[in-house]
């Protein structure tokens, strides 16, 4: 009789749980300190085959670095700023 019990490879990494559900209005994701949040939304984006998107979102954050590409200047530009 053929064992029942699961076979597990060893020697395959261990890869993390999804951290985003289907939501009537879209997904919800989920991100914890420390979390690369381009990261992290670019994972979910490339999961789910996601062209583009919009974004909303609400929640704490100890420094964020905001950037953009100047197309006249041909140059990337970028602020950082620590939330108390």
């Amino acid at each position: 009789m053929p064992s029942t019990a699961p076979i597990i490879d060893r020697s395959c990494p261990v890869t993390e749980q999804k951290r985003y559900i289907l939501t009537p209005d879209g997904l919800l994701l989920v991100l914890r300190q420390g979390d690369d949040v381009l990261a992290r939304l670019e994972t979910l984006m490339v999961d789910e085959d996601i062209p583009s998107a919009m974004l909303s979102g609400f929640g704490f954050a100890g420094q964020i670095t905001f950037g953009f590409f100047d197309f006249e200047a041909r140059t990337s530009r970028r602020a950082t700023k620590t939330l108390r």
